[in-house]
């Protein structure tokens, strides 16, 4: 089941050209033309991902503009996208607060915000909350259930590694 929701079929047009912008972040100002995103909008986007990338490379993967599949950082970035959207700054926050340093997050938060402005002015809605809020959960439990704690600890020589996250 969760193989299937990470996939671009899975996305309203407007989040598939959200996911577009945030693979295009390198290509700025080549960037394709996009009916649904104005080019402000999608420069605001990979401006945030660059921003991200300067500040944590390793939290940036996506994938390329042919891919069917979701990267888990492209969804998650849809997903505080949505939820600023949404008007719940606190759930973006401690989002914010996982990608970026205390000093940083006033930035991002600001990037975000302006983005989401962006959407809001040229009527572009994102409510994917719900669907990922789903998938997330299902990837948690998948963790919490993938083994038993004994075949787990003997793997790691007796070092319990934790198996799930915290996801919202």
């Amino acid at each position: 089941m969760l193989e299937n929701t990470m996939t671009l079929d899975r996305l309203t047009p407007n989040e598939v050209a959200v996911i577009k912008a945030i693979r295009q972040w390198r290509k700025l100002p080549e960037t394709i033309p996009c009916e649904i995103l104005t080019a402000e909008t999608a420069e605001q986007i990979a401006g945030f991902v660059a921003y991200l990338w300067r500040t944590d490379p390793y939290a940036v993967k996506v994938g390329s503009g042919l891919d069917n599949d979701l990267h888990l950082f492209e969804v998650q970035l849809l997903y505080v996208i949505s939820e600023q959207m949404a008007g719940n700054n606190l759930t973006t926050s401690e989002i914010l607060a996982w990608w970026f340093a205390n000093d940083e997050q006033g930035y991002a938060k600001a990037s975000l915000n302006s983005i989401c402005v962006q959407m809001q002015l040229a009527g572009t809605a994102v409510s994917a909350a719900n669907w990922i809020r789903g998938c997330f959960r299902a990837m948690t439990c998948r963790r919490v259930r993938g083994g038993s704690r004994d075949a787990h600890e003997r793997a790691y020589d007796g070092v319990a590694e934790p198996q799930s996250v915290a996801i919202h």
